[in-house]
């Protein structure tokens, strides 16, 4: 019954696929390791809490039975931590720190059991389990004292040194730590059976204590987490195999654990109540043997049965494979050549022969030197062929232009793989792809990119110009210049408004920039800014700003007017602030002067007096405000003096130098009292840069300008101009550099002088220069690359795409634009590929996977697509990814894996099959009165020596007891007796 139902529901499953993914009990066999080494654990603390509890039910299973140690428990616990700790996925590295804590448990527990086992054969005093809980263990019990047995010390010894050598292997390919837990686990479950049997000389030895139940059952369980925690070594691996060996193990194992212990129970049984008879227990014996021995042929002619089926049906599957790989290999469009390590041509398909030119008769059992018309020296080519092959050199998708001996030429793509045939013997195939049309419609597009990334260039150049000078304007002017959201919320100031407020960008943008509002004029701002962005009116307001960080506040003018898009929507608002505190003070006090005014013309009946009186005060008052006016040119050359990282330099028109700023100063390293007054800017700038300059204005306005009047003739026609120069510094470094000249006139319009505003653009230069070049880089690599270059949006949408990944989408650059790239997925496969890309954008994580892609036209490609994220600042701002066109190798691979495994599995079962048999066959002349058997030679053999020479059989003697009888008469009455009585 036991073995039907482990025939129906096996312990062990085992899976196709490979032998760590066993399944013991339902679970895989690493996951049921964890879990026992979780269960010993667990009965180990259990059995310490009831030593600490005198809980007599956690110590003895059943009232009157051996108790386990308190020391055995602890060792119970660090051999389950030992073994959670020498877990390992297959393939990676042990955690070296894991692997420490679990071979020093190990060793501490090897270390107590030969303590005990060194005090129970010595009489050493010295009692190790005695140790812990001394007072519990003082009181023992009559029959079954509570010390450690030897049993247990030595089984624990052996799962020491089992968990020590885990993964050691002897020099014979054995795994020692294997033998080692069988041997405990043996032990511990023959303790088992003699306690259901109730036979104490086995679960004690000699006059020892004996071991405990729960103990026999947890070395039963750790052993079984030791064998399945390697479930790819030694014999769980043959357990485990799906081989004719593994199948007859697996389904005898039952029959080899349980018969003999069923049997070994009912003897013992039998030796101490007498139920049945000697002769009875005997039988019993030999018939358990004979059922045994029945059930091993009988599953050895089965797993024969069941080879000789596969066998035929791998031997049909190995014919249709060859007649598929012929098919493949007689239409298939690309060449295809097969030679060996000599170099020498074993086979070509047809498609080969019309690519080179040359018939396959004159092909066949040449060497392939004498395929090429361009080889100078061919025997030298083909030692180089000779040494690649013999080092496992080959080259994979590798592009070359051939001159075959016909005289043709072509560009082709060849792919080359070893394959292995019937013999063993190596094969190189060469695959070889015509691709002299791809080659020039790749030129053609080449030259279109390079068209068109000449114009992108251009164009960004442009823009990044016109975006610089915007900028620098914006930089320069002394008004405070803003930009605003739609919504009203502000996120652009110029340096103007950090100079004056002390409030950084990120400080200020948003609604941050409140805070430099006076309290006072705060709300009627707002209100007014809030009405300007809902009706989309020009806004206009006077508030005070804060000067700095101290209390000081100056009132300003604020404006502000929409930009507006092509449907009159507001994209963005932009707004100045201007300084009129002074304006303001010189309207107050006009505003006082006229009312003072007033009042005297009021009073212009009074003494005389009293007019000169007002009149006395009124010119104060002007003193007054030309004082004001005086503080107002202090203050702005005082902002002029404060500006160091812009050069401010101004002229008279005859060009002397004028004003020479602090700025100026740092840029071209002279002092301001070396400049002014004495010298024009000729002197710091590169004359033949002038000349040049100079020869060109002359050109364009037909009369001769040289000297000074170059630097300021344009501005002196259209009143400003913007150019670059290389200017040198008083140590002779040249700098280049950005200047702004404008010209300075009164009211009147009389021209006074020139302005120039600098700006040092060395950095800004460095780094386009280093653009430049990383792009001109990337657009050659990109041009020529052999996979398909991508790149998108965070949304997916496509911005560019090399000629190659249009190639193997079959689409043009303009329909893969957006999200038109996904259409070159292969429909069934599609949205299972764009899920698993939403999955990797949202994880952060890299793309990686193969798929199929089909073009217009209803090709189909495999192809090996990669995606990695585009950081800018911490940010992800897009993707960049590469697509390989894999599809020629898939289908050989899977073409010559499945034709390589079909073989080796047919070899491999056969060979292992027939070395198990060895029979006895025909008709033994065997004499009828001696038993004895004659040989071919006409000789006659005992009967044990002919089977022993002529099978794998071994023999052990015993007496049948009519052979007693008749020999050993009085042994045989004398034992009667014994029995009779």
């Amino acid at each position: 019954m036991v073995w039907v139902l482990l025939k129906n529901n096996p312990p062990i499953t085992i899976c196709k696929q490979m032998n760590s993914e066993a399944k013991l009990f339902g679970l895989p066999l690493r996951t049921f390791s964890k879990i026992a080494a979780g269960m010993v654990a667990f009965l180990g603390t259990f059995v310490l809490i009831g030593w600490a509890a005198d809980f007599k039910f956690l110590l003895q299973i059943i009232p009157g039975m051996p108790a386990m140690n308190p020391l055995t428990a602890v060792c119970f616990i660090l051999a389950a931590i030992s073994l959670i700790c020498s877990q390992q996925t297959p393939g990676t590295a042990p955690d070296p720190l894991l692997v420490y804590i679990g071979r020093t448990c190990a060793a501490f527990i090897g270390l107590a059991a030969l303590l005990k086992l060194a005090s129970s054969l010595t009489g050493w005093g010295f009692q190790v389990d005695q140790l812990l809980f001394r007072h519990e263990l003082a009181a023992q019990s009559v029959h079954f004292p509570r010390a450690m047995s030897p049993n247990t010390a030595i089984n624990l010894f052996c799962c020491a040194a089992g968990l020590v050598t885990l993964d050691k292997r002897t020099k014979r390919g054995q795994w020692p730590a294997q033998y080692l837990a069988i041997w405990t686990m043996l032990w511990a479950w023959l303790t088992l059976v003699s306690y259901l049997f109730d036979s104490r000389s086995f679960y004690s030895t000699t006059s020892y204590v004996p071991m405990a139940l729960h103990t026999c059952a947890a070395f039963v369980v750790l052993t079984l987490g030791m064998l399945t925690a390697r479930p790819e070594h030694g014999i769980i691996a043959t357990l485990c195999s799906m081989e004719v060996g593994g199948k007859i193990t697996r389904r005898l194992m039952p029959l080899a654990i349980f018969i003999p212990s069923l049997l070994g129970g009912l003897k013992m049984i039998n030796h101490g109540t007498s139920l049945f008879a000697a002769d009875f227990s005997v039988s019993m014996v030999v018939i358990a043997s004979i059922v045994i021995s029945m059930a091993i042929i009988c599953g050895i002619g089965a797993a024969l049965n069941d080879s000789a089926r596969e066998r035929r049906r791998v031997q049909r599957g190995l014919r249709d494979s060859q007649r598929r790989f012929r098919s493949i290999w007689e239409h298939s469009a690309d060449g295809m050549r097969l030679t060996d390590g000599e170099g020498t041509m074993i086979d070509v398909n047809p498609a080969f022969c019309d690519m080179v030119g040359i018939r396959a008769e004159e092909l066949l059992n040449k060497p392939i030197s004498e395929l090429f018309a361009d080889d100078e020296d061919p025997r030298r080519s083909l030692q180089k062929y000779k040494e690649r092959f013999r080092a496992g050199m080959i080259d994979q998708n590798l592009e070359k232009q051939i001159k075959f001996r016909s005289g043709r030429v072509a560009d082709v793509e060849v792919s080359v793989s070893y394959v292995e045939l019937e013999g063993g013997k190596p094969l190189l195939l060469s695959i070889f792809r015509d691709i002299s049309e791809r080659k020039i419609a790749e030129t053609q597009i080449r030259e279109l990119n390079e068209v068109l990334e000449r114009r992108v260039a251009e164009r960004t150049a442009e823009l990044e110009a016109s975006e610089q000078r915007y900028l620098f304007l914006a930089d320069s002017m002394p008004h405070i210049i803003w930009t605003a959201k739609p919504d009203g919320s502000l996120d652009y100031f110029n340096q103007r408004w950090v100079e004056h407020t002390g409030l950084n960008l990120e400080e200020a943008k948003d609604w941050g920039w409140q805070a430099a509002i006076h309290p006072e004029d705060l709300e009627s701002c707002m209100a007014r800014w809030s009405q300007a962005c809902e009706t989309g009116e020009s806004f206009e307001t006077e508030y005070r700003l804060r000067q700095g960080s101290d209390e000081v506040y100056r009132w300003h003018l604020g404006r502000a007017l929409p930009l507006r898009d092509e449907k009159g929507d507001i994209v963005q608002w932009v707004g100045t602030c201007t300084d009129i505190n002074d304006l303001k003070q010189v309207q107050d006090e006009f505003k006082r002067l006229n009312a003072d005014l007033e009042k005297r013309v009021e009073d212009r009946t009074n003494a005389l007096t009293k007019a000169n009186l007002a009149l006395e005060k009124d010119l104060d008052k002007r003193k007054l405000v030309e004082a004001s006016l005086a503080r107002v040119k202090a203050k702005l050359e005082a902002i002029l003096d404060a500006a160091t990282q812009v050069a401010i330099i101004a002229t008279d028109t005859n060009g002397i130098i004028t004003m020479f700023n602090p700025g100026a100063e740092r840029i071209l390293g002279y002092t301001k009292e070396e400049m002014v007054g004495k010298v024009t800017p000729e002197r710091y700038h590169v004359p033949n840069e002038v000349e040049s300059y100079g020869a060109q204005l002359s050109e364009e306005f037909d009369r001769t300008i040289a000297g000074f009047s170059v630097l300021v003739e344009q501005a002196r026609h259209v009143g400003y101009e913007e150019r670059e120069w290389t200017y040198v510094r008083k140590d002779g470094l040249l700098i280049p550099v950005s200047v702004v000249v404008t010209a300075l006139r009164e009211a009147d319009g009389k021209m006074v002088g020139f302005l120039a505003i600098v700006r040092d653009v060395s950095r800004r230069k460095e780094a386009e220069a280093e653009l430049r070049a990383s792009e001109a880089r990337f657009r050659a690599l990109s041009a020529s690359s052999p996979i398909g270059i991508f790149q998108t949006d965070l949304a997916g949408n496509c911005l560019y795409a090399n000629a190659q990944w249009l190639r193997l989408a079959g689409l043009r650059s303009d329909e893969v634009t957006g999200l038109g790239w996904t259409n070159a997925i292969y429909p069934p496969e599609r949205d299972e590929v764009m899920k698993e890309m939403a999955a990797c954008s949202k994880e952060g994580r890299e793309f990686t996977r193969e798929f199929r892609v089909q073009t217009p036209e209803g090709i189909v490609r495999w192809v090996r697509s990669r995606a990695a994220t585009i950081m800018a600042q911490g940010k992800a701002v897009g993707y960049v990814g590469t697509t390989e066109d894999i599809t020629e190798r898939r289908a050989a691979e899977e073409q010559l894996r499945r034709f390589a495994a079909d073989v080796e599995n047919t070899n491999s079962e056969l060979k292992e099959a027939l070395a198990k048999v060895k029979t006895l066959r025909g008709l033994l002349p065997i004499c009828s009165g001696c038993k004895k058997i004659r040989d071919d030679k006409g000789y006659w053999n005992q009967i044990e020596f002919f089977i022993r020479d002529h099978s794998d059989a071994n023999f052990s003697h015993g007496m049948c007891p009519e052979c007693a009888k008749q020999f050993f008469p009085g042994f045989v009455a004398v034992s009667g007796r014994t029995q009779g009585r």
